[in-house]
């Protein structure tokens, strides 16, 4: 890839999510950086808005910044290119600030927090014109309905404090956009099978992200397995899927599936050779606060030959980290680990990052479905998170 000129490079980077870009892709070498922030631009600091200049496709404002003002006025000269805009929690909106968004004339993507803290009609003209929406409010009656006519939405994430919204005219949406919808992400507290049925309607999903799913039975279980083509699957709380019909999803499920979370569910030893069996190809897969042993999920782990990240909040211990360590492509695991044990992995892929070990609370809810569930904000589905320094653990309390 070093004989590619920068065009080139820059139209792969397109392919990329812009979240991956800035953590991953720009740290390779000085030359792909600079490519990148031509594609994508992580903001942290006041003195990273004169990297604006590179003037970016998206733009990734992941922390506080002291004049809000100045980030919109660059923003409105960035209009011709920008595509992508994610703005963090502690940057409210004011309504000139919203005027600025309605004003970019090809965003397709936004992931905001207005000052109402509610979404309302003044948001409807910036959203109309997206094709990727990051809900982090709760929603006014009438704005979904609004947004299906005409539909334009590929991808629906509702995140952040959006746990209560109008089911019907999200139904409403839904049924709109069986057509072209890809993903969607929902907090499905108050949700019935009859939403999942719905859901189950759109069948170009290739990500599904449900969590919180208290209301969940059997028959909406089953629903969920006519996508078949789902590349990731997240259901969380699924509590009444009780342990036949938690085998029957399993089975049903297609074998396209590469990322599966299954947390706070009935999951347990009897289900892992269902998993093994339908589920070969998994990459990515999170199973806490579940009924399976902790030999079980060592089986369970080994048995997936490309698996890259695990999760759990089980109790690993030394022979089962040792078990684990020989994995072939397991880079990321997410445990607990016993600290009585003296041995340590001799295998320096496998990173091991303690579960119970408490982060940022600007970034995790701490309801306890998982380590993806908790996530509070949609752009830290890829961003590895820091844990606390061992002085601030003590008065750390989780995001509530």
């Amino acid at each position: 890839m070093d004989k590619f000129p920068d065009e080139i490079l820059l139209m792969i980077f397109e392919w990329l999510p812009a979240h991956e870009v800035c953590a991953g892709v720009a740290r390779v070498c000085r030359r792909w950086a600079r490519v990148a922030r031509r594609r994508a631009l992580s903001l942290r600091h006041a003195r990273h808005l004169k990297r604006l200049r590179h003037r970016p496709r998206a733009v990734l404002a992941a922390a506080r910044l002291p004049e809000p003002a100045v980030l919109f006025r660059s923003l409105e000269l960035l209009a011709p290119c920008l595509r992508e805009l994610s703005i963090h929690a502690e940057m409210p909106l004011s309504d000139n600030e919203l005027r600025i968004l309605a004003s970019l004339p090809h965003l397709r993507h936004l992931d905001v927090f207005a000052r109402s803290r509610f979404l309302g009609s003044s948001f409807l003209p910036v959203a109309k014109r997206l094709g990727s929406l990051v809900v982090n409010e709760n929603v006014a009656r009438g704005v979904f309905r609004t947004l299906a006519s005409p539909a334009c939405l590929h991808a629906l994430h509702m995140y952040g404090r959006s746990l209560h919204y109008p089911r019907r005219d999200l139904l409403f949406l839904l049924r709109a956009s069986v057509d072209q919808l890809c993903e969607l992400t929902l907090r499905c507290n108050e949700l019935n099978d009859a939403v999942y049925e719905v859901i189950s309607s759109c069948s170009n999903l290739k990500t599904l992200q449900l969590y919180s799913c208290w209301l969940m039975t059997r028959t909406g279980a089953m629903y969920l397995t006519h996508l078949k083509q789902l590349r990731c699957l997240h259901i969380t709380g699924a509590r009444m899927v009780r342990n036949r019909a938690l085998a029957a999803l399993i089975h049903g499920l297609p074998q396209t599936i590469e990322e599966l979370v299954l947390s706070a569910s009935w999951f347990s030893d009897e289900h892992i050779p269902v998993l093994i069996e339908k589920l070969p190809g998994l990459r990515v897969l999170e199973l806490w606060r579940c009924r399976a042993s902790a030999d079980g999920l060592t089986e369970l782990v080994n048995s997936l030959p490309i698996l890259e990240q695990f999760d759990t909040d089980m109790m690993l211990g030394s022979h089962n980290e040792h078990i684990i360590a020989v994995h072939p492509s397991l880079k990321i695991v997410r445990c607990r680990l016993d600290t009585s044990a003296k041995t340590k992995s001799k295998n320096e892929q496998v990173k091991y990052l303690a579960a119970d070990t408490k982060y940022l609370n600007a970034v995790l809810r701490g309801d306890g479905e998982g380590y993806r569930a908790d996530l509070f904000y949609y752009w830290t589905q890829r961003v590895p998170l820091e844990t606390l320094p061992q002085s601030l653990k003590s008065w750390a309390q989780p995001y509530s």
